[in-house]
């Protein structure tokens, strides 16, 4: 492993704030957060991380984090109740605000901001996602660090597609949140000092509302996973991904209902695993010899390891599929939607298969089903963009060169 040098002559001391505990990185907004503060860390960066817990993921207060997290950053965190609460919700339909935010502000996250700011002083202060530029008011006050807002997707994009599947009341509703959301989160844009896009996409987009702010692209970085000799499963499908988040619920459902019914008739042999926090009821009812229902698995590459074909059906989302990047590290072949692959250097068929109708997604896993030869070539060429496009060290050396012009 080739050694970063460390910045040089004066480390940058950084605060991130996040609108999750981001141990242990289970989900992509984890991921995506603690190896950034992972590489800042070993880059020389001194690094504050201030949490909020949330109701959603919630960590008990005498939970001892481990070493692997306290080790890169100091660790603070606040409760936060975000529930969902209809009482608060039927308010909130008068005021014009978004509620999608306002479930995220806090006093005791906010309080502990301010004890922080007061404390000590910050070169950079990086919000990771919307839900954090309420406090920017707040920041101000007690900081003249710039702020770099890090977008790990454009929020009312996920929304926008999510209300073009819905109807009735619903479509109505959705609609509303989905309107207020994208005029907040477009207008708070100008008061940040840079921003930080995970894709090219995302960054386009939001450029074009602040074109005098800069912008940095980072995406999401993975430290390249060690051989394994866990034997695979093959033929095998499998998916992953926490199943509270509704675009991928959305997607397994309709892999379910239009996919799945004609591919188990063509392979009655072929199981199909399906893991992920917060499962359904629903979903851990169609058990059968065929239909595996995992749940939250405790080690999620063991797990990739051990099956063959990823598939990632979405159709609603912005941003950037970790799980996408994490199977390709790992040697997985991946049929995909477009909308999964948003944000990603891939090419279909050499990296991946995308297919966006029923018989075409079939397609494309029958070819990796059929042609072995196929699947060893795109493993390969999947792994070698990984290690060449998204190490987690050179992520984290560009986006602090990045801070070091931005605060000059």
């Amino acid at each position: 492993m080739t050694l970063i040098q460390a910045i040089d002559p004066q480390a940058l001391k950084i605060l991130q704030l996040c609108n999750k505990i981001p141990y242990p990185p289970k989900d992509g907004g984890a991921f995506a957060v603690y190896n950034l503060t992972k590489g800042f860390h070993e880059l020389g960066a001194e690094v504050t991380l201030l949490a909020m817990n949330t109701s959603r993921h919630y960590v008990p207060p005498d939970h001892q984090f481990p070493k692997e997290l306290t080790a890169l950053a100091t660790m603070e965190i606040a409760d936060v109740d975000n529930r969902i609460k209809p009482f608060h919700a039927l308010l909130n339909l008068f005021t014009g605000r978004s509620y999608n935010v306002e479930r995220f502000i806090s006093a005791s996250f906010a309080a502990k901001l301010k004890a922080i700011l007061t404390q000590d002083r910050f070169d950079v202060i990086q919000l990771e996602g919307l839900y954090l530029t309420p406090y920017i008011p707040a920041i101000r006050k007690l900081s003249d660090a710039p702020i770099a807002y890090r977008a790990h997707n454009i929020e009312y994009q996920i929304w926008e597609r999510l209300t073009a599947g819905a109807s009735g009341l619903k479509k109505w509703y959705l609609k509303l949140l989905t309107t207020r959301l994208r005029h907040y989160e477009t207008e708070v844009l100008a008061s940040c000092d840079a921003i930080i896009p995970i894709t090219e996409n995302d960054g386009a987009v939001l450029a074009g509302y602040q074109p005098e702010l800069p912008v940095h692209v980072t995406p999401f970085g993975i430290e390249p996973f060690p051989e394994s000799g866990i034997p695979v499963e093959f033929p095998s499908l499998f998916f992953i991904g926490s199943l509270d988040w509704m675009p991928n619920e959305e997607g397994l459902t309709w892999f379910l209902n239009e996919v799945w019914p004609a591919l188990h008739r063509k392979y009655p042999d072929l199981k199909f695993y399906m893991a992920g926090r917060h499962m359904p009821e629903w979903i851990r009812q169609l058990r059968s010899d065929n239909l595996v229902p995992v749940g939250e698995v405790d080690d999620a590459p063991d797990f990739i390891r051990s099956k063959a074909i990823m598939i990632v059906p979405l159709f609603s989302g912005s941003g950037m599929r970790v799980k996408i990047i994490e199977g390709m590290a790992l040697g997985k072949t991946i049929v995909a939607t477009p909308v999964a692959v948003e944000g990603i250097a891939c090419e279909n068929g050499k990296h991946l298969m995308i297919a966006d109708r029923p018989e075409t997604f079939m397609a494309a896993i029958e070819r990796c089903l059929e042609d072995p030869a196929l699947v060893e070539q795109i493993t390969k060429e999947a792994r070698s963009l990984v290690e060449n496009r998204y190490d987690y060290r050179t992520i984290s050396r560009s986006l602090l060169d990045f801070y070091e012009t931005l605060i000059s």
